[in-house]
């Protein structure tokens, strides 16, 4: 059928008894520059299958950010090769929250199966203090803000720091970094930034798509949640809440939320937010930003969470909304008190 190229597949949910991306068997012309991103993989056998067999040559093919379950967790722990595991490249379960109850469930099963990967992944990547101690050897830089700092480094080292790759960086450390402005933001965050920039990358429309450009539902949902905000702690804490009955009044995606954690941290005067999202469940998902007066990674360890010391999250169970505000709220204010 000759050769095959430039094709992009974004944002779907793959279903198969077979591969959730397969390339061959028959492969009489060239496949390349294939790219497939931000997928979930769902009850598939295997991930990706690439078949080069009948001549055909297969090259610049990128597979990041998919998302799998445990089916998936436990075919990659048997695959005979060198694995590498980077952290903040899983998604989290609570991402699937509020418009699909099943994928949320089938990733909380994979993250409970870290411990099953322990042997078996040659290599974690992380840069969270809480690392979870899911490989053989670890490469752990909490000094790091983002994961895409060691990548660099690692890509540098090869030989491998392409534009393509540059771009996919630069993406990372910008918006784990929230464009460079939260506290975890060292020197080295520059440095690395300044090198990917220095490879001739498209950096202005990245930063126009990440944090210029908003939808008309961000704004209103903006406007909602800046009306209802609380205060506490004499204005240093704000509390923002995002209850099911808001979400479907809005009709909010996950999309039209995303990073809504550092809606409260812009308000003068505060210096610990607060994000409180109800769960299909009615549980509730908290988020925390604070700066250097509350530990927020102490914060959440009250409720079996973990981050980072200026963002971190939890889940609080089996409270009522008033109840759970209360709580985290109670748990910022003596974790701040101790530092005055």
């Amino acid at each position: 059928y000759g050769d095959c190229s430039n094709i992009l597949i974004s944002n779907c949910v793959l279903r198969s008894h077979s591969s959730a991306l397969k390339i061959g068997t028959e492969t009489w012309g060239d496949i390349h520059h294939v790219t497939m991103s931000d997928c979930i993989l769902d009850n598939c056998t295997r991930g990706v299958g690439i078949w080069s067999r009948d001549g055909g040559r297969i090259h610049d093919i990128v597979i990041h950010h998919m998302s799998t379950g445990s089916s998936l967790n436990r075919e990659f722990a048997g695959y005979n090769c060198r694995k590498i595991m980077v952290y903040h490249n899983i998604t989290p379960p609570e991402y699937f929250d509020g418009f699909n109850f099943e994928l949320a469930r089938v990733n909380y099963e994979a993250l409970h199966e870290f411990e099953a990967l322990a042997d078996k992944v040659d290599l974690a990547i992380d840069h969270h203090p809480s690392y979870e101690n899911f490989g053989k050897q670890c490469c752990v830089h909490p000094e790091c803000a983002a994961c895409g700092e060691i990548l660099y480094e690692v890509a540098a080292e090869l030989g491998q720091l392409t534009q393509e790759v540059a771009l996919s960086l630069y993406v990372a450390v910008s918006t784990v970094t929230g464009c460079f402005v939260y506290s975890n933001v060292t020197a080295n965050t520059h440095r690395v930034a300044a090198a990917l920039l220095e490879t001739g990358i498209d950096y202005r429309t990245a930063n126009k798509r990440h944090f210029r450009t908003k939808t008309k539902k961000r704004l209103a949902l903006e406007g909602e949640l800046l009306r209802t905000m609380e205060f506490y702690d004499r204005g240093r804490i704000v509390v923002v809440q995002i209850p099911s009955a808001l979400m479907e009044r809005m009709a909010l995606t996950e999309a039209d939320m995303e990073d809504i954690a550092s809606l409260g941290g812009l308000v003068e005067g505060t210096d610990c937010s607060i994000t409180m999202k109800e769960t299909p469940q009615g549980d509730w998902k908290i988020s925390l930003r604070t700066g250097a007066r509350v530990n927020a990674t102490e914060v959440c360890a009250r409720f079996g969470g973990g981050g980072h010391r200026a963002a971190s999250g939890c889940v609080i169970s089996g409270m009522a909304q008033e109840q759970a505000k209360l709580a985290i709220v109670r748990a910022a204010e003596e974790v701040g008190a101790q530092q005055g």
